[in-house]
């Protein structure tokens, strides 16, 4: 069982283990979210939404986080017996691995409570010349609302653009990335137990390609990997188990990552 205080610098405790875990600001959120609908579906929309905020990411981000969620609490994709997978639809915390800390339930309580009297003592308090007032501010609303129309529209189309435009730049510069990765120059070749490997001169891509050989899965055919200063970046070809198909499944890791959790992750994501 493990004990979750999204507040404390090391948010997950697991009292049978002794062991102590720090997890990142977005996989707080999420983790947070999941446990207090457990049992429950909550869909990928919601997850992003709260994680990310107004930051627009690709479902590959969500989906690292709950691979990195689940090596953190001991479980995997195949497994899944912490963190279910509802295809297309999102994912959903299965009950009695992951509580709230007492404190941290007794601190939303309190906030609860408080807001509850708040809303009671209001209510009580309303007079008629209260919800006059009230019916004035609500029809102000909604003929500033009518009369705006217009400029939400724009705003929206805006958005729209925006949307479009990013998700443009973001896969121009994946394949600009790809193609500076294949100059032949940059890339180290070596065939080992069925798997190509690919990696540039760059020493940390070389320390990775030395974690990951011959311990990946045997559906993986070629793994490309290189390095910048602050990332890993690493794309695998391998055949799909699902849809008997040849896939290609682009990936990044922060500083942050061990090379172990890179090496469980390529391995969960590229099957």
């Amino acid at each position: 069982m493990w004990i979750f205080h999204p507040h404390q610098r090391e948010q997950l405790h697991n009292s049978k283990l002794n062991v102590y875990k720090r997890i990142k600001s977005t996989d707080c959120q999420i983790l947070k979210l999941l446990v207090k609908h457990q049992g429950q579906l909550v869909s990928k929309d919601v997850l992003n939404n709260n994680a990310w905020e107004d930051r627009i990411v690709s479902d590959a981000s969500l989906t690292q986080a709950i691979a990195q969620l689940r090596l953190t609490l001991g479980d995997s994709g195949k497994e899944q017996k912490i963190i279910k997978t509802l295809p297309r639809k999102g994912y959903m915390l299965i009950e009695g691995h992951v509580v709230f800390s007492d404190d941290y339930e007794k601190t939303t309580k309190s906030k609860t409570s408080t807001s509850l009297s708040q809303n009671e003592v209001k209510v009580h308090v309303k007079t008629e010349d209260d919800n006059k007032t009230e019916a004035k501010i609500i029809q102000n609303i909604h003929f500033l609302y009518q009369l705006n129309w217009w400029r939400r529209m724009n705003v929206f189309f805006i958005l729209i653009i925006l949307l479009f435009a990013s998700f443009f730049y973001y896969r121009l510069g994946n394949v600009m990335i790809q193609r500076w990765s294949l100059e032949p120059n940059t890339w180290n070749i070596t065939d080992v137990g069925g798997t190509t490997y690919h990696y540039d001169n760059h020493g940390g891509s070389e320390i990775l390609y030395k974690q990951v050989v011959s311990k990946l899965n045997q559906h993986i055919t070629d793994l490309f990997i290189s390095k910048n200063p602050g990332q890993f970046y690493v794309s695998c070809v391998y055949r799909c188990v699902k849809l008997n198909e040849q896939s290609v499944k682009n990936l990044s890791f922060s500083m942050d990552y061990s090379f172990l959790d890179m090496r469980n992750i390529i391995n969960e994501q590229c099957r």
